[in-house]
């Protein structure tokens, strides 16, 4: 009889780190005065910066590329609506961009356009690139799990974790401020399903952290 089950699951980060930028912003029309939040143009492209989410279906796929989208504002400086040329046929960036003007706008009023005098609705286009920033952004993780302590007998069907292992992995690794190129995790599990240990085979602080983390999620529940 089999008394344990060794494993080990093998951690490849790709590292694909984007970041986004503003690269231009422009009016459809010479204004006399243009429109512009309170708190300044530059102020709204640092906050697209920053607060814009590249998600996780687009990293896995782009190296480079541009965001085409405008913004339509009444004569009041209220924001009517935001219109798409190109989002990288990517939805969930779209309704990232989306969330984010609107967001904005609920927390500054924006001056409204002026020509000939008169306060003008207008439209306002922006260009958000998205690059390769080395050493920050987002990385791609990919799981490999295998048993390394399997039995002859045809009959052997590898324990099934209690949750879905890799997703599980994925995403306490995203809440790891550390990463590794590479990283080897093992474990055992004994004939009931209960599981035994969950370690890093290295010391690193990035190992030692997610086994923690993976033992406290798993604490208590069978194989």
């Amino acid at each position: 009889m089999v008394k344990y089950v060794i494993g080990y699951l093998l951690l490849v980060l790709s590292l694909n780190s984007l970041a986004q930028e503003v690269k231009e912003i422009k009016y459809d029309k010479e204004y006399e005065i243009n429109p512009e939040p309170n708190k300044g143009i530059d102020h709204f492209k640092k906050y697209l910066e920053k607060e814009v989410d590249i998600p996780l279906s687009l990293i896995a796929r782009l190296k480079e590329g541009s965001v085409l989208f405008s913004i339509n504002l009444s004569q009041l400086g209220q924001l009517n609506a935001v219109h798409f040329e190109n989002f990288l046929s990517d939805e969930i960036l779209k309704e990232n961009i989306n969330k984010v003007i609107h967001k904005y706008f609920e927390s500054d009023v924006w001056k409204s356009a002026v020509l000939n005098g008169d306060s003008q609705s207008s439209l306002i286009h922006i260009v958000l690139a998205i690059r390769p920033k080395p050493k920050t952004g987002y990385y791609r993780t990919s799981v490999m799990v295998q048993v390394v302590d399997k039995p002859s007998d045809i009959w052997f069907v590898e324990g099934k974790p209690p949750v879905m292992l890799k997703s599980l992995i994925k995403k306490l690794t995203r809440s790891i401020p550390e990463f590794e190129t590479q990283t080897t995790l093992i474990y055992e599990i004994d004939e009931s399903g209960n599981l035994l240990r969950f370690d890093a085979e290295t010391d690193s602080r990035y190992a030692v952290l997610l086994s923690e983390k993976i033992n406290d999620k798993l604490k208590g529940k069978k194989w």
